[in-house]
This record gives structure tokens, sequence and C-alpha cells, in this order.
């Protein structure tokens, strides 16, 4: 009984902390999307940042002309 006592305990903490890890990079990846990416985005990441914001320019240009008709 004590042993899965221990077990449980040790496995809530540690997905606890993978949770709230997981969370804050979630969150920063978001605010990197928003912004455009920043000096420390990954080459890799780039291209995907640049083709989230020609897409957000799309959609607000539709809402515009949308607006505008």
């Amino acid at each position: 009984m004590c042993v899965v006592l221990v077990a449980y305990l040790v496995g809530s903490l540690f997905l606890s902390i993978f949770s709230f890890s997981s969370t804050a990079i979630l969150h920063c990846f978001l605010l990197d999307e928003d912004t455009g990416g920043s000096k420390f985005s990954p080459k890799s990441l780039q291209g995907f940042l640049d083709l989230s914001d020609e897409i957000v320019k799309r959609k607000t240009e539709k809402v515009k002309a949308k607006e505008e008709e």
C-alpha cells in the first residue's frame, strides 16, 4: 500500500510539472505566432510563422471587403 501511495504521489507530481511546462511552451509559441516570430525563433519554424501571418492578413482583407459591401 505504501508503494502505491508513493508511486501515485511521484506520478502526479511529474504530470503536474509536465502539464505546467507544456502550457508554458504553448503560450510562448502562440505569442511568437502572433508577433510574427523573433530573433530567437528557429529557422525551421520561421516559414510556418510567415505562412500563418499571411493567412491572418488574407482573412483580415476578406472581412474588410465584406464590411465595405
